[in-house]
C-alpha cells in the first residue's frame, strides 16, 4: 500500500492518530502493553514509513553532513572523502559529498546551500581568493557548524584542520639542502589557488633563505588543449639549466614532471624531487613507463595523515553541531619517506 500515513495505520487499528504517532515514535503513553504490539503489528503489516523530511523539520536535526571539495583526480581528496564518509557513518551520520571541482562559482553555489536546512554541518575544503570570502563570513557569522579541512581561508575564523603544511614544506627542503642540494625549484599549478599550496611554498621559501640560498617559484598553466606535461615543459624550458631539485607541490603531478623531464632530455639521475601526498607514492610511478621506475631518480615524499585529518573533522563538526567551542587550528605532521 502507497501514501500510508498516521491516520491510515489509526483508522486500521481503530485508534486516534496521536496515539499512533506516540507510540511510533517511542514516546510515554499510558497504553497496555497489547495495545502498543497491536498498533506496530498494524503499521508493519500496511510497510508504513516514517517521513524523514517532516521529522527533520520537527527536531531540526538530519543527522546529514555535508562535504565541500574539489573531487578531481588528486588522489589526496578521494582518500579524505572516503574516510570522512566512513568515521561519519560509524558514528550516527550520513554524508553528502558536493564536488566544486575546484571551480570557485561552483563553491560559492554549494556554499549557499547551509540555509537548505538540508544538513546539520559541513566540511568544507574552499579556495584562496575572494570569490567565496561573503558566503563563508555569513556562514561564520550564522553559527552554522562548519569546519574548513586541509584549506583554511585566511580572512574567516572557522576551525581547520590540515596537515602542518608549513612545517612539510620546510622539512623537505632542509633534506635536500643536507644532502648539498643548492639549486632547489618550487614548481605548481596555477589553476591551485588554495593555503595548502601557499604554506608549503612559504616553508620552502624558508627553508632556502635560513640557509641563504634564493628561493626560486615556477607556476605553469594549461593553454587550451594543452596537456599537464607540456605545460610543465613550456615553464621548465625557460630556465637557464636543469634544477638539482624540484619541489613540486603535489605528488599528483610527478608523473607528469618526470615525462616532461625526459623530454627536455634532463639527466634524471641528477634530478630530485621533492613532493606531497597522501598514499603510498609507489601506486602513481605505475603511471609511467617501467623504465622510469628503473631510474636512479630519487622521490622525497610527505605523506599526509588523511585518516587522522578525517576522524578529527568529524569529531570537530559534532562538537559544533552541540554548540562546544573548539580550536580553530588543528593540524597534523606528515611522514617522511625516501623513494
Amino acid at each position: 500500500m502507497t501514501g500510508v500515513t498516521i491516520k491510515t495505520i489509526a483508522k486500521e487499528a481503530g485508534v486516534s492518530p496521536s496515539l499512533v504517532s506516540q507510540i511510533l515514535n517511542n514516546r510515554p503513553v499510558r497504553v497496555t502493553a497489547e495495545k502498543r504490539a497491536y498498533v506496530e503489528k498494524v503499521a508493519k503489516e500496511l510497510h508504513y514509513v516514517p517521513n524523514k523530511l517532516a521529522s527533520c523539520l520537527k527536531s531540526k536535526q538530519t543527522n546529514v553532513i555535508a562535504i565541500i571539495a574539489p573531487f578531481t583526480p588528486n588522489g589526496f581528496f578521494s582518500n579524505l572523502i572516503y574516510h570522512i564518509q566512513n568515521y561519519a557513518q560509524t558514528v550516527g551520520y550520513l554524508s553528502m559529498v558536493i564536488n566544486t571541482f575546484d571551480n570557485a562559482e561552483s563553491e560559492v553555489k554549494a556554499l549557499e546551500l547551509y540555509r537548505a536546512g538540508l544538513f546539520d554541518g559541513m566540511i568544507i575544503a574552499p579556495r584562496s581568493g575572494n570569490e567565496n570570502l561573503d558566503i563563508l563570513s555569513n556562514i561564520e557569522k550564522s553559527g552554522f557548524p562548519a569546519i574548513f579541512v586541509d584549506r583554511y581561508q585566511a580572512k574567516v575564523n572557522i576551525p581547520c584542520v590540515s596537515s602542518q603544511h608549513f612545517a612539510l614544506g620546510k622539512q623537505l627542503v632542509d633534506i635536500a639542502i643536507k644532502e648539498g642540494k643548492k639549486d632547489i625549484i618550487y614548481l605548481y599549478n596555477n589553476k591551485d589557488q588554495n593555503s595548502a599550496l601557499f604554506e608549503r611554498m612559504k616553508g620552502y621559501e624558508e627553508g632556502m633563505t635560513e640557509k641563504r640560498l634564493k628561493p626560486t617559484v615556477y607556476s605553469f598553466s594549461q593553454e587550451k588543449g594543452e596537456s599537464i606535461q607540456d605545460a610543465m615543459k613550456r615553464t621548465l624550458s625557460t630556465l637557464k639549466r636543469q634544477p638539482e631539485v624540484v619541489f613540486m607541490h603535489s605528488g599528483y603531478y610527478v608523473p607528469y614532471l618526470i615525462m616532461a623531464s625526459m623530454s627536455l632530455n634532463y639527466d634524471l639521475n641528477a634530478l630530485d624531487f621533492l613532493t606531497v601526498d597522501s598514499f603510498d607514492f609507489n601506486a602513481r610511478l605505475k603511471e609511467v613507463p617501467n623504465l622510469l621506475r628503473q631510474m636512479e631518480t630519487r622521490c622525497t615524499l610527505a605523506v599526509q595523515d588523511v585518516e587522522a585529518i578525517a576522524i578529527n573533522a568529524v569529531d570537530l563538526l559534532l562538537k559544533r553541531i552541540s554548540n562546544v567551542d573548539v580550536t580553530l587550528s588543528n593540524d597534523f605532521p606528515a611522514k617522511i619517506l625516501r623513494l
